[in-house]
C-alpha cells in the first residue's frame, strides 16, 4: 500500500547556529608551530658555529699568556725602578682609547662597506647580522667569541714582550690590548640576561647596572 507524500506533515528541523567564530578543525592548531619551535631550539642548541675547537682555545691561551706577560714586565719594571704613577697614568689612558678604538671601529663597519669589502667583508657581513639577532651573540663560547681577536693581540704585543723594558710603553700596550681583546666579550654580556652574567655581577649589582643597560631591546630566543 503506497502512502502518498502529499498528505503528510511537513517536518521542519532546527539547526543549532554555530557559536564558533574561527571554527577549526585541527583541536590543536599550534602542533606544527611547536614542533617547528622545538626543532629550532635543538638546532641552535647543537649549532656547532657557537662552540669552542680547539684551535679557538689555542689562540685564545696564546693571546691571554702574551697579555700577562706584557703586564707582568711593566710591573716589574715599574717595581724595579720604583716608578709606580708613570705606568698608571698610561694604562688608563690605555683602557680609554680601547674603548674609544673599539666604538669607532665597529661604528665603521656597521656603516662602511659590504660583505664583499677586501679583508673586511666577513666581520661586515658578521656585524650586520649581528644587528638582526643581536642575541646569538650570547650562545657563543668564550674562545669562540674570542679567538680572532685574541690571535690580533699575540702578533701585536708579543714584539713589546721580547724587545721592550720600559714599564710605562709596556703598561699601556697590554692595557690597552687586553681590553680591546676582551671587548667583545663585554659586548656578549650587554646582550644577555642577568643569569648570563659572571657571578661577580650577580654579586655585586655594578656589571648588572652597566653592561645590560642595552639589552631589554635585544630579541629573546630560547
Amino acid at each position: 500500500m503506497s502512502v502518498d507524500s502529499s498528505y503528510l506533515p511537513a517536518v521542519r528541523t532546527k539547526t543549532k547556529p554555530n557559536t564558533n567564530p574561527n571554527p577549526n578543525p585541527n583541536p590543536n592548531p599550534y602542533n606544527y608551530q611547536q614542533v617547528a619551535s622545538a626543532d629550532n631550539a635543538r638546532q641552535r642548541l647543537d649549532d656547532q658555529s657557537t662552540r669552542s675547537t680547539w684551535s679557538h682555545r689555542a689562540w685564545m691561551a696564546t693571546g691571554c699568556v702574551t697579555l700577562l706577560i706584557c703586564l707582568a714586565k711593566s710591573i716589574i719594571g715599574a717595581a724595579n725602578s720604583h716608578i709606580w704613577l708613570q705606568p698608571i697614568l698610561p694604562s688608563l689612558i690605555g683602557y680609554l682609547l680601547a674603548d674609544l678604538a673599539s666604538g669607532l671601529y665597529h661604528w665603521g663597519i656597521d656603516n662602511y662597506g659590504s660583505a664583499t669589502t677586501p679583508f673586511f667583508g666577513p666581520q661586515i657581513e658578521a656585524f650586520r647580522g649581528h644587528h638582526k639577532l643581536p642575541s646569538t651573540i650570547t650562545r657563543r663560547e668564550l674562545a669562540n667569541n674570542l679567538h680572532e681577536l685574541a690571535r690580533a693581540v699575540t702578533f701585536t704585543v708579543l714584539p713589546f714582550d721580547l724587545f721592550c723594558d720600559n714599564p710605562t710603553i709596556l703598561g699601556f700596550v697590554g692595557v690597552w690590548s687586553g681590553f680591546v681583546m676582551f671587548s667583545q666579550q663585554i659586548h656578549a654580556w650587554a646582550h644577555g640576561t642577568k643569569n648570563q652574567l659572571p657571578s661577580m655581577g650577580h654579586d655585586d649589582e655594578v656589571l648588572v647596572d652597566v653592561v645590560v643597560a642595552n639589552s631589554s631591546n635585544t630579541d629573546v630566543l630560547v
